[in-house]
């Protein structure tokens, strides 16, 4: 096996923009409003085909299901048999998302036949007025959440803080959350889910129509009182190595994520499972072998089970993995 590149999945939406193009260089099909830009996917609606190599031309299902423990190593493989586990995506906000919650695997797999959805945000750049939805304010009941959304009264609903550039949120299942004022590129890294329940999409989308509302879901699950922890670069611990630094972002069952920067070079042990690497700034080369492989900022390769790389030049990445 080797470093492997995919095609990117682009979906447009409304609140979206260009900031893919202007800001991580990723070419787009048009001028249009591109909210997301699927770098490792493998749904129904968008799955991520191999751009480089052997294997170039399959999907990552195809070879996922052709070469199981082999890509991503025999724990993950166990655990989830049937399809690859994780989703990572770039976030173009220029408008307002949804106001949504996501179900755990237990409810979600109940009520909609899928797994639940735990997901990460990074944020790599934000207008100086950014803020977001993080969860209900202090004191809010279901009873008084279902009253006041039923009416369309949000005012003072919810926990509204700013975020910056190099900020981290952990968004478990049961938070309510949404882009609130200003923009945002943020990376997304997901379980392999499209499970949410929306609670207020402003009564648009694309074609005019309203989409579906799930008040009485999205109250069963919610976590009236949690309150997710935004992490910024100077309150985490950083560990240095001779030509890297790495900042631990989460550790969960469902993946763990990194910030790295290296500033020389950096040779990485062979890993067990699967590895993401999502380059976020600068550039440089990955090797693997006798391969080299260009980064720059706005790639992202996946790194197979076993497969021992190396990192030369000066690059920022976020490294998933489970």
């Amino acid at each position: 096996m080797y470093p492997l590149k995919f095609e990117k999945v682009f979906k447009k939406k409304i609140w979206g923009g260009q900031k893919f193009a202007t800001e991580l260089n990723i070419e787009l099909p048009d001028n249009d409003k591109y909210g997301e830009s699927w770098e490792l996917c493998s749904r129904a609606s968008g799955v991520s085909r191999v751009v480089n190599g052997p294997l170039q031309g399959k999907t990552l299902e195809d070879i996922y299901q052709e070469y199981g423990s082999k890509l991503v190593g025999e724990e993950v493989f166990s655990e989830f048999p049937e399809k690859f586990p994780l989703l990572v995506k770039y976030l173009d906000i220029e408008g307002l998302l949804s106001i949504r919650v996501h179900p755990d695997d237990k409810y979600a797999l109940k009520q909609e036949h899928d797994y639940g959805k735990s997901k990460s945000w990074y944020v790599l750049e934000a207008s100086k007025d950014a803020k977001v939805i993080m969860g209900l304010a202090d004191g809010v009941t279901k009873e008084e959440f279902l009253r006041r959304a039923a009416a369309k009264d949000f005012e003072g609903l919810f926990r509204i803080v700013p975020v910056k550039k190099g900020d981290f949120i952990d968004i478990e299942p049961g938070t309510v959350y949404s882009s609130y004022e200003g923009s945002l590129l943020v990376c997304e890294i997901q379980q392999n889910s499209e499970t949410k329940y929306r609670i207020y999409d402003y009564e648009r989308d694309r074609n005019g129509n309203p989409k579906e509302i799930h008040l009485e879901k999205a109250a069963e699950i919610m976590k009236y009182d949690h309150k997710p922890v935004i992490s910024s670069a100077d309150t985490r611990e950083t560990m240095e190595f001779d030509g890297a630094k790495i900042q631990e972002l989460v550790r969960h069952k469902y993946y763990n994520v990194d910030h790295m920067v290296i500033e020389k070079e950096l040779l990485a042990e062979a890993y067990k499972n699967f590895k993401v690497l999502t380059i976020i700034n600068g550039s440089g080369i990955l090797y693997a072998g006798n391969e080299e492989y260009q980064l720059k900022k706005g790639d992202t390769y996946f790194i197979p089970s076993g497969v021992r790389v190396g990192i030369e030049g000066n690059v920022e990445l976020l490294k998933s993995y489970l």
